[in-house]
């Protein structure tokens, strides 16, 4: 194809797609500080740090005793220094809490219901709130959605290295003072070479989430048949994990099968580019280990799967790599608003009456994924709260979330309308 071809082409996934690539784009730019956001808003989270070991059972024992009726499944450290610690715990049979403790008085602080700032981007950025009420290749459709997204997002990145000539020119060039037009075209080449890089790691990224699907997961072992025993104190059962597998630092308690008198004990091993989820399985009767998983020594797959989230979320570094992905998912977003802008003011010029319904497609188009994650949303919303009742989070974290979703659609609105 000719150079003019390219540009065409590009030009017209900027408008087709660029809004929804916005939403996403956008919605996975503030979920890098997402849990940073729940501290701010949340009073409960912020606690002392902690000098000494992390209480584990203390914090544990605390929850119960001042939540006798709640069934604790997992035991968290304070993910930050100032953070307190995080105690799941079952308050229904289908309802979990966020219960925060001090990990240096073991006051409980508070709790709320297990949606929070973090789950609600999650949940968005990732599925557009799961809408599994509609499967394609095996595939909910919100899931479905986003995956389809990554091809446009690749093929915009790329097509502009084919037509423009001696394109690495434009890392340094910004023109000032020569009209909007100008301005808003160099920034968008300029934003799109300098996030090169970004895109493309999300996109691959991207890639291995839509192999997952069809990737078999981790079998979970099964609990031995033993007589029954008095179980091993929690601090026991850690220091017999801490001895059989001394390069883990533990980061979570889990009773997810209590019931079968397992323990899991998780945490980083010293791997990189892992999200710490190395563990070891012990017996609470026995002190037995069942299992270990070691993410320096798993295999292929498992290591991606590990490796990947890392990467498409930026937490490798902490808040320094998190702020690099901050800035670079806002010149990604701003990116996709221009690229959509310039190429709908191009042919607005060229066909003043002939671009009205691409642009009003284009939003309807975005609005309609928007609507169908406000559909599965306030599905997802309300499985969080007792009895069917809306769950509970504080007033701070409810303006948050509104004030998101707002001036999200405002900032959709306002670009249809510019360019009437």
């Amino acid at each position: 194809m000719r150079r003019r071809d390219w540009f065409d082409w590009h030009s017209w996934l900027g408008l087709t797609a660029g809004l929804m690539l916005f939403v996403i784009c956008w919605s996975g730019t503030v979920a890098v500080f997402s849990h940073e956001i729940d501290w701010l808003l949340n009073p409960a989270l912020r606690a002392q740090p902690v000098e000494s070991a992390v209480p584990f059972a203390e914090a544990k024992a605390a929850v119960e005793a001042a939540r006798p009726d709640w069934e604790v499944w997992e035991v968290n450290a304070p993910r930050y220094r100032g953070f307190a610690m995080e105690v799941l715990a079952k308050v229904e049979p289908d309802v979990t809490h966020r219960v925060y403790v001090d990990p240096v008085t073991l006051e409980v602080l508070g709790d709320t219901s297990y949606l929070n700032v973090q789950r609600f981007f999650r949940s968005f950025h990732m599925a557009l709130f799961q809408a599994d009420f509609v499967y394609i290749l095996g595939i909910p459709i919100g899931y479905f959605i986003v995956l389809l997204f990554v091809f446009p997002l690749l093929a915009s990145a790329v097509m502009p290295l084919i037509f423009y000539k001696r394109w690495w020119r434009g890392f340094f060039k910004l023109t000032m003072g020569k009209g909007a037009k100008v301005f808003w075209s160099d920034f968008h080449k300029l934003t799109g070479l300098w996030s090169l890089w970004f895109v493309l790691l999300l996109c691959l990224t991207s890639f291995w989430y839509l192999a997952e699907w069809f990737i078999p997961g981790p079998t979970v072992p099964e609990a031995p048949q033993m007589e029954m025993a008095e179980k091993h104190s929690t601090e026991t059962l850690i220091t017999r994990a801490e001895a059989a597998f001394p390069e883990l630092e533990v980061k979570s308690l889990g009773y997810y099968a209590a019931a079968d008198n397992m323990l899991y004990v998780s945490g980083h091993d010293g791997t990189v580019l892992t999200r710490g989820r190395a563990h070891i399985v012990l017996d609470m009767r026995t002190g037995e280990v069942i299992n270990l998983y070691h993410q320096g020594r798993s295999g292929l797959v498992a290591r991606l799967m590990e490796t990947v989230d890392v990467l498409h979320f930026g937490t490798f570094g902490k808040l320094w790599s998190q702020t690099l992905y901050f800035i670079f998912g806002l010149f990604l977003s701003g990116m996709c608003l221009t690229g959509a802008y310039l190429h709908a003011m191009r042919q607005k010029r060229k066909r003043p009456h002939g671009t009205r319904p691409a642009i009003i497609g284009a939003y309807a188009v975005t609005v309609g994924c928007l609507g169908l994650a406000m559909v599965a949303g306030c599905s997802e919303v309300q499985g969080y709260g007792r009895l069917g009742a809306w769950p509970e989070v504080t007033f701070s974290v409810t303006c948050f979330l509104v004030i998101w979703c707002i001036s999200t659609l405002a900032a959709l609105t306002i670009w249809m309308r510019a360019l009437r």
